[in-house]
């Protein structure tokens, strides 16, 4: 079993692994905003520049922050690797129009952690609306004092009951 840390160690990494959504998160938003700016102008040579900007803000922020070793699970089934997420960030194929991150929950243990939350998507996976609400967890690790991303996990939030209705009583068994 891993050794407790002081709580307020605990804190201090609660604080940067929020921090490490945010800081994923905004500037992703700031680079896809830039994008969809520049497509609505029609100006090619600012398409071009948009898209470039958006390429290195996957290089230089999102990719780093994957371990080697990363894995996403999609709702769907599918997993994709750290190589492919940072392909299909670059090329579109991966679009979040719309990410709101509530009900952060981080659990640290050691130089690991696992957060869960719920996230309401708006976007394109490979040209498919994925829009809606999902439970997202992640295993994050700390490398070199920063915390990586190790896998993550989304399941779509669907209306439990239409999928599992409740049964009707049984009547009782006769004595």
């Amino acid at each position: 079993m891993a050794k407790k840390k002081s709580s307020a160690s605990d804190a201090a990494d609660e604080v940067r692994v929020k921090r490490f959504f945010k800081v994923n998160a905004d500037t992703m938003r700031a680079a896809k905003r830039a994008l969809d700016r520049t497509v609505s102008s029609g100006d090619s040579a600012a398409v071009a520049d948009a898209r470039s900007d958006l390429a290195d803000a996957v290089d230089q922020v999102v990719a780093p922050n994957l371990t080697d070793q990363f894995v996403l699970i999609d709702p769907f089934g599918g997993v994709t690797t750290k190589a492919e997420m940072v392909k299909n960030l670059k090329t579109g194929d991966f679009i979040f129009n719309n990410y709101k991150r509530a009900q952060l929950k981080v659990t640290i243990v050691g130089d690991a952690a696992v957060t869960r939350s719920v996230v309401d998507l708006k976007g394109d996976l490979f040209r498919r609306d994925v829009g809606g609400k999902y439970h997202e967890v992640h295993c994050l690790v700390k490398q070199d004092d920063e915390w990586r991303l190790l896998t993550s996990q989304m399941t779509l939030i669907t209306e439990r009951e239409k999928l599992f209705p409740k049964p009707a009583k049984r009547p009782k068994a006769p004595k």
